[in-house]
């Protein structure tokens, strides 16, 4: 164990030290002429001044987050609680100057897609018989994209009302995270390596006395993570804490002058602005060259209304395209998305031998405060997209069908991220309601940059150490 934390603060000091060697290069210069320009800081303190520089260098590296992507990433993957020293050398011009470098790390700290750890470094340098440091605490993020692409659905908090009385809170949706089932009655459990060739049921409720399974997750037997383990995949996830938050979507901003309104009679083939009541009915977007992103600007609220949209991957290369909807608020005010129950989303050309699609290649997204309503009156109501609400309250009506139909009256085909999601109970005299979502996993997103990891780091403080 100890050969593997030596070896491991080693390859880490060594990736660092490369790096630092190449841009500290020119620090001799830089050293000199600080010196020169300041001979009296230089004789008082030359081991300062060198720290400084020191620092301030490593510094600049680790704000260039464009530029130094892998450097950053490698800083932000030490050891926790592990000091790792890296040494390095100005030049053999002072052979008497001795650098030392230490980082630690803290342990990470996850939120959602997001991980973060604090790190301190210090960094100590020794001339003649003078020693002095420089302290500078860091706090390192992670984001992996804008998604959660392992879960089905994602909510700091889910809770159930029922018999439709939003306004009075019931006991939270209690999910089963660890068994999966054969049947949509869970009756017969299933282990998990038997999922590759097999469907697989999850299921969420209340328990009072018997279970009461009200949200239905379904994994598809095809879909085979590399490792078979799915023990953290398409799970929901209820943290109960509404402090915490998820990640906005990555590399999607307002419009600019150049994107036109959407047509609303011939199908759409570019990026373009939702052209508000003009938009209904069927609506055909085909993606040829490059992915479509419908901005759609709310000043109050957002209805879908009985809109049957169809996207047409055209697939001219390997590279596959997507359809996004990027909702944002024109005011600053919360704002309010609706999808009534006649409303339909589906790509066309991604299906596979039993008709249904194999991966999401719609992604709906608003990283804005917002109340989003998922309607149903008994109406087929099969939304295939990736729906990513990070700052979004989704309240999500369930349907008065019986049980065994519920897969074909009300469900999403994809995925729901929000921040709360509220489960509303509409039922009558024999049947109660029921929601599910069968996992689709979002193909690997390109220009959206779901699927890519970015780091940062923060500096939090900065300090000059005392005189040794």
């Amino acid at each position: 164990m100890r050969k593997d934390k030596r070896g491991m603060a080693l390859i880490t000091a060594i990736a660092v030290l490369a790096l630092m060697l190449i841009l500290f290069g020119g620090l001799a210069m830089i050293y000199s002429s600080q010196v020169s320009r300041n001979k009296l800081e230089h004789e008082q303190s030359q081991a300062m001044l060198l720290a400084q520089s020191y620092m301030e260098m490593l510094n600049d590296v680790l704000m260039d987050q464009e530029a130094q992507q892998d450097f950053i990433k490698e800083f932000g993957s030490i050891r926790s609680n592990v000091p790792v020293e890296i040494s390095a050398s100005i030049s053999e011009e002072y052979p008497k100057h001795q650098v030392k470098i230490i980082a630690t790390a803290q342990d990470v700290k996850y939120n959602g897609n997001t991980k973060t750890r604090d790190i301190k470094v210090k960094v100590t340098v020794t001339v003649d018989d003078e020693v002095r440091s420089i302290l500078a605490n860091y706090t390192y993020k992670e984001v992996v994209g804008g998604a959660l692409l392992d879960y089905a659905v994602y909510a700091n908090k889910i809770n159930f009302y029922s018999n439709g009385d939003k306004d009075k809170e019931g006991d939270p949706i209690i999910f089963n995270n660890s068994t999966w089932y054969k049947d949509r009655k869970g009756t017969q459990s299933i282990a998990s390596k038997q999922l590759i060739n097999a469907d697989g049921y999850k299921f969420g409720g209340i328990e009072r006395g018997n279970f009461d399974k009200i949200f239905h997750i379904k994994k598809n037997g095809e879909i085979n993570p590399e490792n078979d383990d799915f023990s953290g995949f398409a799970q929901a996830v209820n943290h109960a804490d509404l402090s915490r938050s998820i990640a906005p979507w990555d590399r999607l901003s307002e419009p600019d002058e150049s994107i036109p309104y959407c047509p609303s009679d011939s199908v759409i083939t570019q990026s373009c602005i939702w052209n508000g009541d003009e938009m209904a009915g069927d609506i055909t977007f085909k993606a040829v060259d490059n992915d479509i992103v419908v901005y759609v600007p709310i000043d109050d609220e957002f209805e879908l209304n009985g809109a049957k949209i169809e996207f047409y991957n055209i697939e001219t290369d390997e590279t596959p395209k997507q359809l996004y909807f990027y909702a944002y608020s024109d005011n600053e005010d919360r704002v309010e998305i609706e999808f009534d129950e006649k409303s339909t989303i589906t790509t066309i050309n991604n299906t596979i031998d039993d008709g249904s699609n194999e991966y999401v290649d719609v992604f709906f997204i608003c990283n804005d405060d917002l109340d989003v309503e998922f309607k149903n009156e008994n109406e087929k109501n099969q939304l295939e997209a990736y729906f990513y609400f990070p700052k979004g309250k989704v309240k999500w009506e369930t349907s008065k069908v019986d049980k065994e139909r519920y897969k074909d009256e009300n469900r999403i085909r994809g995925c729901l991220i929000a921040q709360e999601i509220m489960i509303v109970e509409k039922q009558n005299d024999s049947h109660k309601g029921y929601v599910g979502i069968d996992y689709v996993p979002p193909r690997a997103v390109q220009s959206g940059d779901s699927g890519t990891t970015s780091a940062s780091v923060t500096l939090n403080r900065y300090e000059e150490g005392g005189k040794s």
